[in-house]
């Protein structure tokens, strides 16, 4: 082989590979402009779907989000920022489905919400906060079959007290987390705003509650009563390792009377919990 076959040989070799390094799994760079000619989106895509890196743009040419995809579904980080540069939300996706905890901020930058996600659907405390980054209030999601799910809920007035006028939730308290085989596990359970008031009754369920707090159809449910908006559960192991109590609080009222009730008291209030604990 000449030196000039031998040349032309490593330039198509090189060709080759160059070609193979931007398209032979199909990928390709796509570019959408505004009217003014500023870059609008710009990724990498494959079989017609988006996959690998996308970036947006304002028509000022400053970035306005950043996600990645595979074959066509959002995955792991996805950034988008307020023109001003600061961020705006921070999301992560596996598949296509929002999971871990969301971060949405004021255009000042400051924190705005905080939403767990689990299989793309809010699933415990989403904490809210003003522009001065003081928390307002506290919302828990769970989610039952394809429905999201209001739980509980507290309200913060200005000087960051709880509102109680406002507010819907309970406490847990638990003599101790670690318990001995042998020994009672104590839960105190307490309706801190009881919507029914004075005319309101407590009752607590404990049972075989799934994490969507469903109950198998032969499970077993103990009801405790509860007295001033308390109520004290006790649980007897039978077994060692870490134990996990799902149960509801209802809040609801008793019709002593032949009178019509208002619309508002017939109704019974639930409120779900979970409180886990260890047996040595």
């Amino acid at each position: 082989m000449t030196e000039s076959e031998r040349s032309i040989f490593k330039l198509i070799a090189f060709v080759i590979v160059g070609l193979c390094f931007v398209g032979c799994d199909n990928t390709e760079k796509m570019v959408w402009h505004y009217p003014n000619g500023q870059v609008e989106v710009e990724g990498q895509y494959k079989d017609g779907m988006a996959h690998g890196k996308q970036v947006e743009y304002y028509p000022s040419g400053k970035v306005k989000g950043v996600s990645y995809f595979v074959n066509g579904k959002r995955e792991g980080k996805t950034a988008v920022y307020y023109e001003n540069g600061n961020p705006k939300s921070n999301v992560t996706f596996n598949r296509g489905v929002m999971i871990d905890t969301a971060k949405y901020f004021h255009e000042s930058g400051v924190l705005e919400q905080s939403v767990p996600f689990k299989r793309g659907r809010k699933n415990g405390w989403v904490d809210f906060y003003d522009r001065e980054g003081n928390l307002v209030q506290r919302h828990e999601y769970f989610s039952q079959g394809d429905q999201e799910h209001q739980n509980q809920y507290i309200v913060f007035d200005e000087k960051g007290r709880i509102d109680a006028d406002s507010s819907v939730y309970i406490t847990l308290k638990s003599s101790a987390n670690t318990v001995k085989l042998g020994e009672s596990y104590r839960l105190l359970v307490k309706l801190e705003t009881p919507l029914m008031g004075s005319k309101g009754k407590m009752e607590v369920h404990i049972g075989n509650f799934n994490e969507e707090y469903r109950l198998g159809k032969n499970s077993i449910r103990d009801t405790v009563k509860g007295k001033n908006n308390f109520a004290i559960v006790l649980i007897e192991p039978k077994r060692r390792g870490r134990h996990r109590v799902r149960g509801r609080v209802v809040n609801y009222v008793v019709n002593d009377s032949k009178e019509e009730q208002p619309e508002w008291l017939k109704r019974e209030v639930h409120i779900y919990f979970t409180k886990e604990y260890y047996v040595l």
